[in-house]
């Protein structure tokens, strides 16, 4: 739960919401998982929790510093395997990627670090994908948000593939 002391409005959830998309897609850029499909982990799980703990960082305004941990500490929670891909667990790996995503932001808020490097290491988040190439993010001053340039669907049901 978020804390009550915060107050939300509609522009920072979806400002959140945003930020959490872009880290997602552009994880999946640098993977490069849309040409190489990935052979052990299933993707929501990877690039979702880290998503998930960008966004909640947003939502939570942590500092650039304390949401490099959110980020490291959620590397640490992803990751399902694809064997569970095809399986009742499916929506789990989802689930899950959501929840890691916010315990990150608000383990790192308490003061939990971690490697604030792992974006950018073959041992870190290119433990995932062996395509990994991570490069600098764009200038936002001329970026084009992923939100921007592709549709949105909204689904009946909170589900991946519903």
């Amino acid at each position: 739960a978020l804390p009550s002391s915060q107050k939300f409005s509609g522009l920072d959830l979806l400002l959140a919401f945003n930020v959490g998309i872009e880290v997602q897609g552009q994880l999946m850029h640098f993977s490069k998982e849309a040409s190489d499909i990935p052979k052990r982990f299933h993707p929501p799980s990877v690039v979702g929790t880290l998503g998930s703990a960008a966004a909640a960082s947003k939502l939570l305004r942590l500092s650039m510093a304390k949401s490099q941990e959110a980020l490291a500490i959620a590397v640490s929670y992803a990751g399902a395997p694809m064997a569970n891909a095809a399986t009742q667990t499916k929506p789990l790996h989802m689930g899950n990627a959501a929840r890691h995503g916010m315990e990150s932001a608000f383990l790192a808020m308490l003061g939990l670090q971690g490697n604030k490097q792992i974006l950018d290491m073959q041992t870190g988040f290119g433990a995932f994908y062996a395509n990994y190439s991570p490069q600098a993010l764009p200038d936002l001053d001329s970026h084009t948000w992923l939100l921007g340039q592709q549709d949105v669907a909204f689904k009946r049901f909170p589900a991946h593939l519903a």
